[in-house]
């Protein structure tokens, strides 16, 4: 393996001349190791550049690394492609899991809750509990879902009179009325 460094007149040393590579004076990044995943560059840049990274079909990143460098709002993209400044220092290594991210349930809980680290959102096969706020039900869908590639199905709640059963008593009151 050879060792090439810039040298005192601002050229590598022990490279061909190449137009992509140069010395820079100052902190540089080099690109981080992703497992399950990517980064959009191999090359080190310097201090105050980033880096893309991106994970492979579903697989995510943990909620801690999602809500560290994916941005003010914690979407899916968050859990699936971040941006990693260079600050000058050495950059963590990141990993991408396999698994599913949290189901898109309004009105009511899941369980168990998702993971925080050191694994995806949820795991594959894991089991899913979906349980709706009080006064409500389960009008479309499951209460129970697994996780499996393509994500979580998530059930709808409801009030106790569902719009299929309005819809039924509505299309009945005209049958008597007619």
């Amino acid at each position: 393996q050879e060792v090439v460094g810039c040298g005192p007149d601002g050229v590598f040393e022990g490279v061909e001349d190449d137009e992509n590579t140069y010395c820079i004076d100052g902190p540089v990044c080099e690109s981080p190791v992703v497992t399950n995943g990517e980064a959009d560059s191999l090359n080190n840049v310097a201090s105050g550049g980033s880096f893309e990274i991106s994970c492979d079909p579903a697989h995510w990143f943990d909620t801690d690394t999602a809500r560290t460098y994916g941005g003010e709002e914690l979407g899916k993209e968050s859990f699936s492609d971040i941006t990693v400044e260079c600050e000058g220092e050495p950059l963590p290594e990141f990993t991408c899991f396999y698994g599913c991210l949290a189901p898109d349930f309004s009105g009511g809980v899941t369980f168990p809750d998702v993971t925080e680290t050191g694994g995806a959102p949820f795991e594959m096969g894991a089991k899913v509990t979906f349980n709706c706020l009080e006064g409500n039900d389960i009008v479309e869908g499951e209460a129970e879902a697994t996780c499996e590639p393509g994500g979580i199905p998530s059930p709808i709640c409801g009030g106790a009179c569902s719009f299929s059963l309005s819809l039924f008593l509505l299309l009945s009151l005209l049958v008597m009325l007619l």
